[in-house]
């Protein structure tokens, strides 16, 4: 018998199957336009950030840091590129900053459309580095599934907390 858990996995799953096809699975809907990663938000306060944000960097990324206060990058960059998004917004930050970047995405129909959590033992952040890195240069291709799995207990240390996340606009269905 399945328990709620499993229950609320298969349901989150299944809602985000049509974003994770690109729209094409539905019918009568217009194929999506490909979400690419153009720009990434990293905090620089954290090793594993500023790891993620390298990679990224490496592969043509336009990186923002930030030291946990997201105010700045809203008033000068984010409030009006995102009146007009081109593209999709990664970020590695404290789930502080994703909250309130959320929130402000939402009144532009900006949605996160990809979050993973890092990893409670310390020897395992330069693997989930690597594969967020992965996952966050997907291209369009995200979905719950593409997310390593998600650690949802919080751990000690100067890392607690960090989420790498994918914001992009919403998938128009006609």
């Amino acid at each position: 018998m399945a328990d709620r858990r499993t229950f609320l996995k298969i349901g989150a799953a299944a809602s985000l199957a049509p974003v994770a096809a690109g729209g094409a699975g539905l019918a009568g809907a217009a194929a999506a336009p490909r979400r690419v990663v153009t720009d990434a938000v990293f905090d620089e306060r954290f090793e594993t950030c500023r790891a993620v944000a390298e990679r990224l960097a490496a592969e043509g990324v336009r990186l923002q840091a930030i030291r946990g206060d997201v105010t700045e990058l809203w008033l000068k960059r984010l409030d009006a590129t995102w009146r007009h998004p081109a593209g999709a917004l990664a970020g590695v930050t404290d789930a502080n900053a994703l909250f309130v970047l959320e929130r402000l995405a939402w009144d532009r129909r900006l949605r996160v459309v990809y979050r993973a959590e890092a990893p409670a033992p310390a020897e395992a952040i330069a693997a989930w580095s690597a594969s967020v890195s992965k996952a966050l240069l997907k291209g369009g291709a995200w979905s719950v599934s593409a997310a390593p799995e998600p650690v949802h207990s919080s751990f000690g240390g100067a890392d607690a907390s960090l989420q790498a996340w994918v914001i992009a606009p919403m998938v128009e269905v006609a």
